[in-house]
């Protein structure tokens, strides 16, 4: 959905835009082969198990809303956008205690990402007809989407052996290789930028 208004407001002119979409994708069948739909020991659950199904119904957000404001005044403009990027879910390929009557439908290394606010500034002004110039911030406030969760035995003051040794399956991180779910948008915080313009006239 698109809605966008133009008018005059003072000396300029004032752009507004609002978009946004939802969506939500459900899993309904595994097309396999009749060998593998009557397999006992799970295997089309192995080929397509509950992590790849959740990349596609959950690791990717169910809505974006675009705010757009842009306004004009003489050689000087301005635009502002922020979006919402929708909250994703990360979910383990293995069930903790998968059993058909023990209620655990889940595993501890689920995480829910919740919904982020990100936004634009930019700033121009086109001094002279070939030159241009611009300042601005791709997400302005440095957002970061939220981390994995740490496990607290996974830490590198834990020299623990057996149960309660360090292990890399307790949590998302790969031993702390991985810190960000890469889904929802950027992990790398604001960038600032200034650039100059430069048209250069054609000759005959």
């Amino acid at each position: 959905m698109v809605a966008n208004q133009r008018l005059d407001l003072g000396p300029g002119r004032l752009t507004l835009t609002v978009a946004a979409n939802f969506n939500e994708t459900e899993v309904r069948k595994v097309n396999s082969s009749p060998t593998i739909d009557a397999d006992q020991t799970g295997l089309q659950n192995t080929l397509f198990d509950r992590q790849q199904r959740g990349r596609l119904e959950n690791a990717q957000p169910r809505s974006k809303i675009n705010l757009t404001a842009g306004y004009t005044l003489g050689i000087f403009s301005v635009e502002a956008r922020t979006v919402r990027f929708g909250a994703v879910q990360y979910k383990d390929a293995r069930l903790d205690n998968p059993g058909a009557n023990n209620g655990f439908l889940f595993s501890s290394i689920d995480q829910t990402f919740s919904a982020k606010w990100v936004t634009d500034l930019t700033l121009s002004a086109q001094v002279t007809r070939q030159i241009g110039l611009t300042v601005g911030a791709s997400n302005l406030f440095d957002v970061y989407p939220d981390k994995y969760r740490v496990n607290v035995l996974n830490n590198e003051q834990n020299v623990a052996v057996g149960a309660l040794a360090y292990n890399s399956s307790r949590d998302n991180t790969n031993r702390g290789r991985t810190i960000y779910n890469p889904n929802q948008f950027g992990y790398n915080g604001g960038f600032y930028f200034a650039r100059v313009i430069v048209n250069l006239p054609t000759s005959n």
